[in-house]
């Protein structure tokens, strides 16, 4: 008698990661023998480290650099705009294992990856059931940007400290969630505005607690700290106190109204000539109709508040911020985008079964393609978001 194989959840998604990982993994090291758009050739290491990956590398081998400067159009770019968490981790596996740097930032990457994919599923599960929960994942693999997992990137770290803040919350459990939401600034400082959604979903969750509010000082303390630690010891460290303020100037960021911030980065992508540079732009506006749809989808159908709460503080915040570059890439953070998308699936699936599967091949026959060019520009050192 032969027994058929069921998995729980958490083993879908793990099957599901593992899956996306190893065929990112080998799409990225197909181009370990180009040549990037600066006439250097590529290596097996080289591939997974452009871009923000290069400064990651620099900090984990050298620790910050107050004398290191890198001129742009934008300004003097220095080390303070990289918040720790992965060069720490790299450089740690480094000193303690021996382990070459771009492999334990990999190996940390997968490891970021798994723990945002068990985490999801098991927070959308609470409400919405295994089917909802899976689907959700699916689609947050599915965003093209979900490539920057497997780079060298923090977007997996913040992810992760994020949904699993939301766990936490639902568990009533306000120092792991803090503690959770502090990691995920030390990789993005943008985590914090999950703050708001995490007191609203505190205090609803335990409205019964007569030392509620003591507690939620306790989840309130993680960021704060995370942070203010952080400020400090970049302050100190490049002998100036607002130098953490002054590099993410130099990157263009700068606290303005939305529709300015749009404003901007629609003149700039129309400057460009390159027709992949613009279409990555493009990608970016494309990311704030998404996250605004599913902000009112996920209003409409009444979802958990605290879900609704993050998604539009996102937005708001990714859209004031002097332009919208990389808000396609950011947007992996906002995964109520990516439960809407599961519960709109399900709804159609329920309904109109055959639109439902023609839905689903179309999302699957749009983001691989997407995905595997977006590959091939990082692997090239061209801007992917």
């Amino acid at each position: 008698m032969t027994r058929t194989l069921k998995l729980t959840t958490l083993g879908w998604a793990l099957v599901m990661v593992t899956a996306y990982r190893l065929l990112t993994l080998i799409a990225t090291l197909s181009h370990a023998d180009t040549v990037t758009q600066t006439h250097k050739h590529n290596t097996a290491a080289s591939v997974f480290s452009w871009w923000d990956g290069l400064w990651y590398l620099r900090i984990a081998q050298n620790g910050y650099d107050p004398h290191f400067v890198q001129s742009s159009s934008q300004g003097r770019q220095i080390e303070a705009a990289f918040p720790p968490a992965l060069a720490a981790l790299m450089g740690g596996t480094h000193k303690i294992l021996g382990i070459d740097y771009t492999v334990a930032g990999l190996l940390w990457g997968f490891l970021a990856l798994v723990a945002l994919g068990v985490g999801l599923v098991k927070l959308i599960e609470l409400d919405y059931g295994r089917r909802i929960a899976l689907t959700t994942l699916m689609f947050l693999l599915l965003w093209p940007p979900a490539i920057f997992f497997g780079m060298l990137y923090q977007d997996g770290i913040t992810l992760a400290g994020v949904v699993w803040a939301f766990v936490f919350v639902r568990r009533r459990q306000p120092v792991l969630a803090g503690t959770a939401l502090g990691i995920a600034c030390l990789g993005k400082l943008v985590a914090a505005a999950a703050l708001v959604a995490l007191v609203v979903d505190y205090l609803h969750e335990a409205r019964d607690d007569d030392r509620r509010y003591h507690r939620l000082g306790l989840l309130v303390a993680g960021p704060v700290v995370a942070i203010g630690g952080w400020l400090l010891y970049a302050g100190i460290r490049f002998h100036n106190l607002t130098v953490g303020l002054d590099a993410e100037r130099a990157w263009g960021h700068k606290l303005m109204p939305p529709w300015r911030s749009i404003h901007i980065s629609a003149d700039a992508a129309a400057k460009f000539t390159s027709a992949g540079f613009r279409a990555v732009l493009y990608g970016d506006f494309i990311a704030i109709g998404t996250i605004l749809l599913a902000t009112i989808y996920l209003a409409v159908r009444k979802t958990r508040p605290s879900y609704v709460v993050y998604a539009a503080t996102m937005l708001l915040v990714l859209t004031s911020d002097g332009n919208t570059s990389s808000v396609s890439r950011y947007t992996l953070l906002v995964f109520p985008v990516f439960l809407a998308a599961a519960l709109a699936l399900d709804w159609l699936y329920t309904n109109r079964r055959v639109a439902a599967v023609v839905t689903a091949v179309a999302a699957f026959a749009v983001a691989v393609p997407i995905q595997l060019w977006l590959i091939s520009r990082f692997a090239r050192y061209y801007w992917a978001g």
